[in-house]
């Protein structure tokens, strides 16, 4: 009654106003409204009867590709082969054991797919490998213009298609990492690279709605604050079971703490971008020079995980056997999404889901990280140094120990805040799944640091200083965590414990 009373109240006083309601959202993840302010600020719409929160409707852009695509793209499957990552993240080894993400439904919430494609299933709607979908916008829609939903989420741009071809294409020479995972299109954007915030918030309710086990979204506005109203709505789905991977951005020349909004809720999952190549039969892995970097401002560690973004093969829209090579935090998102579709089919859909899966999946991909050598803006690999998990979370995932570890982690991440508020004590809850005792040892693996404000120098006559210091300006230094690490345990089958 006391709701009801309140929206009554607020809705008098907008209708004697200069507010005009443009869209209400009711959902159990969020419930609000979009509004021409008028002569009011978000200060005068905050104390409206019953309105909790007010945040401005933000653009949000695209993430580019980092080299620029052609006109005509010149790619052909022919070039799929020397373009391979799935070896360097476990996910060849999956397929070889027909692991291939069946049953389990992915929302893009991106520029559309072209469905038409021959890696794309060749058709739109049920029984189709694009089943579903959204067109929020309407084709040609730019910013500002009037917008025409429909039912048709055809791809105007290729990055949503490249997207969708990464986590589940499939033509004989080529597989995405889950293709036969069953894709939902979320068309947020026309054919140029921008879209609001509220748009992007419908269609995340809409996926979820449409009961998706997954929502990848590559897309980025830099906020370090995690109650952004992107972040606050994705960290809510990903709160209610379903697996929420957003691109960290490709912002890494700004340098330390600009890390996207979308990804920096506790329960979703922000994607780095690392480069993996293999020279002479030895694999090298580092931090994409132009990856985000976190962590947010209250010293949370975000990215959370990193994936192959540098240099990709994908589909393309515009013909069904077009391709593309781009480079991208973009590819890097659906690059996870795509190992969280393959466990997710090992262990049934959504609707069969325990409460802790998605937490429990979360934190499975967190830890199958692998460390990677640090390298300068310029792409000059430092062996010494390991990279920060500011750059690129806890490395490079591993689907297959995703998929096969029997050891499940609480979803932690370890935050240590300020010098004067300092969190001393990080505590790790540990579960042994599988049939056998299992004796636990821990160590600590030590990264770069890295001096990242710059104070003025006496040559330096602008006033802004002290700074943080740009990409190309850091500096990998020796910086040894001194850190008492838990004991050695033993967990018998089905027991947990926590380690401090």
């Amino acid at each position: 009654m006391q709701s009801t009373h309140l929206k009554i109240r607020r809705d008098e006083e907008i209708s004697q106003g200069d507010v005009q309601v443009l869209k209400e959202f009711d959902s159990s993840v969020f419930r609000g409204a979009q509004v021409l302010a008028g002569h009011h600020d978000t200060d005068q719409l905050a104390a409206l009867p019953g309105v909790v929160r007010v945040w401005a409707n933000s653009v949000v852009k695209l993430l580019k590709p980092i080299e620029k695509r052609q006109d005509a793209p010149k790619f052909t499957i022919k070039d799929a082969d020397s373009h391979k990552v799935h070896w360097a993240t476990g996910v060849d080894e999956l397929h070889k054991r027909g692991v291939y993400g069946k049953g389990v439904k992915v929302g893009i919430v991106d520029t559309g797919i072209w469905y038409n494609h021959e890696a794309l299933g060749k058709g739109f709607g049920q029984d189709k490998k694009v089943a579903g979908g959204w067109d929020f916008v309407g084709d040609g829609w730019i910013v500002g213009g009037e917008r025409k939903p429909d039912a048709d989420p055809l791809d105007e741009n290729g990055h949503g298609t490249h997207v969708a071809g990464i986590l589940a294409g499939s033509v004989e020479g080529w597989k995405g990492v889950a293709p036969e995972a069953e894709l939902h299109s979320y068309k947020v954007f026309g054919p140029s690279a921008s879209t609001s915030t509220s748009i992007i918030i419908e269609a995340f309710i809409q996926a979820y709605e449409d009961g998706m086990d997954i929502i990848t979204a590559s897309l980025s506005s830099a906020s370090g604050y995690s109650d952004n109203p992107l972040a606050l709505v994705a960290n809510r789905i990903a709160g209610k079971d379903v697996i929420v991977t957003v691109a960290a951005g490709n912002t890494g020349s700004v340098g330390p703490f600009y890390p996207s909004n979308g990804g920096a809720g506790d329960l979703t999952l922000s994607i780095a971008s690392a480069d993996v190549a293999m020279t002479n039969n030895v694999s090298v892995v580092r931090p994409s020079y132009f990856t985000s970097w976190g962590g947010l401002y209250d010293l949370s560690v975000k990215p959370d995980i990193a994936a192959p973004g540098r240099d990709i093969f994908s589909a393309w829209a515009g013909a069904e056997d077009a391709y593309n090579v781009i480079s991208g935090t973009s590819m890097a998102t659906p690059y996870v999404a795509g190992v969280a579709a393959l466990y997710l089919s090992e262990k049934a859909g959504r609707e069969l889901h325990s409460k802790e899966l998605a937490s429990d999946l979360s934190m499975r991909i967190l830890s199958s990280g692998r460390s990677t050598s640090s390298a300068s803006f310029e792409g000059v690999v430092n062996d010494a140094f390991k990279a920060s998990t500011f750059q690129v979370g806890a490395g490079l995932v591993n689907a297959r120990k995703v998929i096969d570890s029997e050891v499940s982690l609480g979803l932690q991440r370890f935050t240590l805040n300020d010098t004067r508020h300092n969190e001393r004590h990080q505590d790790l809850t540990i579960r042994n799944n599988g049939n056998t005792t299992l004796s636990f040892s821990f160590d600590l693996e030590s990264a770069a640091g890295y001096e990242a404000l710059q104070e003025a120098l006496p040559t330096d006559f602008s006033t802004e200083f002290p700074r943080i210091r740009a990409g190309r300006e850091l500096v990998p230094i020796e910086a040894k965590a001194n850190v008492q690490v838990p004991s050695k345990l033993e967990l018998a089958p089905g027991k947990s414990q926590n380690a401090r």
